[in-house]
């Protein structure tokens, strides 16, 4: 047999201040689902993980806006404890992109990044009902990424820290 989860998470994002600028903190929201194989030591992890700032940032008339997306598939690792709590640590690939917009008296700019890189994961989920847990998590991801039609890269990962709501099978 398999156990798993499918769980819906919302917190923050913390990105690279010199590449985010003002933009740096922005709403997060994902969905990620484990399957595992109840003779296996460790299952398999697969979640996608947007981003985006939660309002415009107004500097001397430009207005900031980014955003993110991760898709991210890799392993994960359950613990047992003798209370309704269930840690967990999941680690893989990470695929993410990025995009921010820079606008000015009517004219935009917008420059967009997309590229490969590594996450690792943890939190615990409290059991509140026999099928549902509630929990809180945190993830870096490290992605670095190109821009398009450029010779430069940013980092279009970082850290978030979730709060979530599971169905467990």
């Amino acid at each position: 047999g398999t156990t798993g989860w499918v769980k819906a998470e919302l917190g923050m994002k913390f990105l690279d201040d010199d590449d985010w600028g003002d933009t740096d903190e922005q709403l997060a929201y994902g969905i990620n689902a484990a399957i595992i194989p109840v003779s296996w030591p460790v299952g398999f992890y697969v979640g996608y993980a947007g981003s985006d700032s939660d309002e415009e940032t107004d500097i001397d008339g430009v207005k900031y806006s980014g955003e993110t997306q991760e898709f991210h598939f890799g392993a994960v690792k359950t613990f047992e404890v003798q209370s309704n709590a269930m840690p967990y640590v999941a680690a893989g690939l990470a695929m993410g992109e990025g995009e921010i917009e820079f606008s000015y008296q009517g004219l935009s700019e917008t420059g967009s990044a997309d590229g490969l890189g590594l996450f690792v994961a943890g939190g615990v989920d409290f059991m509140i009902a026999p099928q549902f847990s509630a929990g809180i998590s945190a993830r870096l991801s490290m992605i670095d990424a190109d821009v398009d039609d450029s010779d430069t890269s940013v980092e279009v990962g970082g850290f978030s820290l979730t709060g979530n709501i599971g169905y467990h099978f």
